[in-house]
């Protein structure tokens, strides 16, 4: 099995974040826009599975596909963890059900 290169793992990485071009309005989570947030947590790389439970995404790289990059600039990472942090017990790595949560308390 070949081993992807530093560069195809960053250009996978890159396609899974959320892109102003989509031609969403800022901060707002229409449906195909939620489908494509949770396409980006269900096919990213560095997404950690376990046999006992759900697949989980680290909170900083879910501030990368949720929001565009002019949305980061506004609401940044510690931004985000403060809410993730009131909102979920734990905070570190989020399941998508955690991530629906925290969109429908949050967003």
């Amino acid at each position: 099995m070949a081993t992807a290169s530093v560069d195809e793992v960053t250009k996978k990485v890159e396609s899974l974040t959320t892109e102003a071009s989509k031609g969403w309005e800022p901060m707002a989570f229409p449906e195909d826009r939620i489908e494509h947030i949770r396409k980006c947590f269900d096919e990213h790389p560095q997404a950690k599975s376990s046999t006992d439970g759900p697949k989980t995404l680290e909170l900083k790289l879910l501030h990368q596909i949720l929001f565009t990059q002019e949305e980061r600039m506004e609401y940044s990472l510690k931004d985000f963890e403060s809410d993730a942090a009131a909102v979920l017990k734990d905070a570190n790595d989020l399941s998508w059900a955690d991530v629906e949560k925290f969109m429908a308390e949050n967003l």
